[in-house]
Formats: structure tokens, C-alpha cells, sequence
């Protein structure tokens, strides 16, 4: 490992500074005008910062909490372990350090971790040996000898869900005052972590559940068949990834291919009944998710889907690349399923007879790719 050229301290070849002296890390070498470890460990905290309204990752955001924890309070290993949902264990979230690589992940139920979880309360011990709740049960399967400890309650909206610790001051001494501190700082950061990552999840959670609501309105009315939503979604999102659409622009293919045919609910049942002849739910679908910020990027898609590649199509006679992207996938994809419920013998042939003219020649392509595929 590089070693910062002011104190000698080793140090890892991503960190900002030397966790010694505070110097600044260049590569593998140290600035000669380094901050003070004050100011290092202020900036290290605003990284942290950063990180957490910038990712949800939960992953990524403990283990950088954790490096930091280990790296600003000069300790040989530290760990996050989490509650599970009834609190019978905890589990290991995140490792650093020594004890890395032969950790693996079975629950804690005793030792001074499990004891922290229980009682909610700090917990630092300079002499491990002397102290009956260390079991050194974890030891046991590392191999590492803990001789020191701090353990720190991550406490959440009044409750204990886990617990952050650091083991074995570098420099041989005991931790002290302000590393109790320091880590009480960053066990608060991983609660804030987790707690965006819980509202994230809870805000997925809702959001597919809203679509799958909206999917079966759609398919109870009489033109939109059962199942034909979803198998439109997957089969568009196949040839987007296909084409080389990545991350967001594939999600919004897949819930405006979903979506596509909203519209259909703001029909009076009399236009239901025969068919939407004016052509209307595309408009109808597109205003209905242009006010939902979550949803507003799939509003192209919905509205142009029945345009065609000749200008031919509607609701505005859109041709070519005019059309955006995601509505000529799903313009393909229409076509193919009602090629199919309409009972015609070859769909796929008739697919190719209109490329050029009703559909983009590049989105035929990666469609029949797909289907020779599925074919064999």
C-alpha cells in the first residue's frame, strides 16, 4: 500500500487524505501544504454528505460510511450491521478493513454489537479481555484478534436498527472522546441513509402498484384485451435495450408501453363501443400523465404510438424520425399483438411488409432479432 510521505502512514490508493496526519493524498503521493485533520475530517463528512442526497444506493452509502468511520478514527476494522425486520438479529451491512474477506454473513445475536442493539447506548472498551459481553464470537470466524472496540447505536425516529463499530486503534492506543463523537455523527448519517432508502422503497412500491391498477382499468374495457399491456411493455423494452436505449429511457419505454393506451379510461362508453373511431385516447392517455412529474417522460410515447413511419398515422402525422423512438417501438410491438389476435397467419411477415411504411425499418430489425431468437 502507498504510504503518505509526511508521517509514513499507510494509506488506501482512493483516499482524499492520510488518515494519520490529515494530508491530502495526490495519487500516491501527499500534498507538502497538508489540512489540518480537522479540516479533513469536516471535508470527509460534507462527502458524506453529498453522497446521501445524491444517491439511494444503500450499498454504496454504508460502505462509504463505514470506510470513513474506519479511516477517520485510525481503526484497523469497523462494520454496520442492521436489525432484520423483528429484531432477532443483526446483519452485516457493510465491512472495512481487516476483517474484510473472511466475514460471512450470518446473523449476530451476542457480543457487544448485540449488546449496543439491545440497550441502545455507546459502548467504547480499550481492553476487550476484561469485558464479559465480549464473546469474541465473530473472531472466531474472522480470525481477527479484537483487542479494543467502539460500538455506536444507529438509531432511527427513536428506535435502535443496527449498529456502526471500529475496531483496534491504529497507533495502539484506546479510542477516545472524539471518535465517540465522530462516530456518533456517522451513525446518524447511516440512519438517514436507510431512511431514504426505505422511503424509496416505499415510493417504488406505490408507484407499481398505481400502474398495475391503471393496466387492469385499461384491459376491463372492451378494447384493450387482458394481458396485452404488460406483454406490450416487455416485448418494447426487449427491442429498446435492443437499439441501445440504457436506464431511464428504458423505464420510460417500459411504463409509457404500459400506459400506452390510458387514454381508453376518458372515453365515453358509447366511443368504447365503437372502437374510438375518432382516434382520440392517444391525446386523451398523454394529457392524463403530463401532470404527474414520475410519469411526464412517458407522454411522447403514449401520444405518437399510431403514428407511422410514412405520416400516414395519428394524432399530428408525425413520419420518420419525427416520431419519437419509443412510440415507434410501440407502433411495432401494437401492430404485432393485434396481428395476432385478429388471428392472421404469419404476424411477423406482416410486420416486414410494412417496414419502410408504417413502421422504422431499424425498430423491424431488432424486433425480428428478437423473434428469430425466440424462435429457436
Amino acid at each position: 500500500m502507498p504510504k503518505c510521505h509526511l508521517c509514513g502512514y499507510e494509506h488506501g490508493d482512493e483516499d482524499k487524505y492520510c488518515a494519520q496526519c490529515g494530508a491530502r493524498v495526490n495519487g500516491r503521493e501527499a500534498t507538502a501544504a497538508p489540512p489540518s485533520p480537522e479540516w479533513a475530517t469536516t471535508e470527509e463528512l460534507l462527502d458524506l454528505s453529498k453522497a446521501l442526497s445524491s444517491t439511494l444506493d444503500l450499498h454504496l452509502l454504508l460502505r462509504k460510511i463505514d470506510d470513513s468511520a474506519v479511516r477517520l478514527t485510525g481503526a484497523a476494522a469497523g462494520s454496520i450491521m442492521l436489525l432484520d425486520e423483528d429484531k432477532r438479529s443483526l446483519h452485516f451491512r457493510s465491512l472495512s478493513g481487516e476483517k474484510v474477506a473472511a466475514v460471512k454473513p450470518s446473523p449476530v445475536r451476542d457480543g457487544m454489537a448485540w449488546w449496543v442493539a439491545q440497550h441502545g447506548e455507546i459502548v467504547r472498551v480499550d481492553d476487550v479481555a476484561n469485558d464479559e459481553r465480549f464473546t469474541g464470537t465473530i473472531d472466531k470466524i474472522t480470525g481477527f484478534k479484537t483487542k479494543s472496540i467502539l460500538c455506536v447505536p444507529v438509531i432511527l425516529e427513536g428506535e435502535v436498527i443496527g449498529v456502526i463499530e471500529v475496531l483496534n486503534k491504529a497507533n495502539g492506543t484506546g479510542f477516545t472522546d472524539d471518535d465517540e463523537r465522530l462516530l456518533s455523527i456517522l451513525a446518524s448519517q447511516a440512519a438517514v441513509a436507510v431512511r431514504n432508502a426505505r422511503l424509496a422503497t416505499e415510493q417504488r412500491n406505490f408507484f407499481v402498484h398505481v400502474i398495475e391498477i391503471l393496466v387492469t382499468a385499461i384491459e376491463s374495457t372492451l378494447l384493450v384485451p387482458k394481458g396485452h399491456c404488460w406483454r406490450v411493455a416487455k416485448l418494447a423494452t426487449a427491442i429498446g435495450r435492443k437499439l441501445g436505449m440504457k436506464d431511464q429511457e428504458l423505464r420510460d419505454l417500459y411504463y409509457g408501453a404500459a400506459l400506452h393506451d390510458l387514454g381508453v379510461l376518458s372515453l365515453r362508453q358509447s366511443e368504447i363501443e365503437k372502437g374510438d373511431r375518432t382516434g382520440s385516447h392517444p391525446i386523451l392517455g398523454a394529457s392524463m400523465v403530463s401532470a404527474i412529474n414520475i410519469l411526464r417522460n412517458t407522454e411522447p410515447a403514449i401520444r405518437h404510438h399510431h403514428e407511422y413511419f410514412d405520416g400516414s398515422g395519428y394524432p399530428d402525422g408525425l413520419k420518420g424520425e419525427e416520431i419519437p423512438l419509443s412510440a415507434r417501438i410501440i407502433a411495432v410491438v401494437e401492430a404485432y399483438e393485434e396481428a395476432i389476435s385478429e388471428g392472421i397467419s404469419s404476424p411477423i411477415d406482416e410486420i416486414k411488409r410494412n417496414s419502410g411504411k408504417l413502421f422504422d425499418p431499424a425498430v423491424v430489425d431488432a424486433f425480428l432479432e428478437l423473434a428469430a431468437v425466440k424462435e429457436n
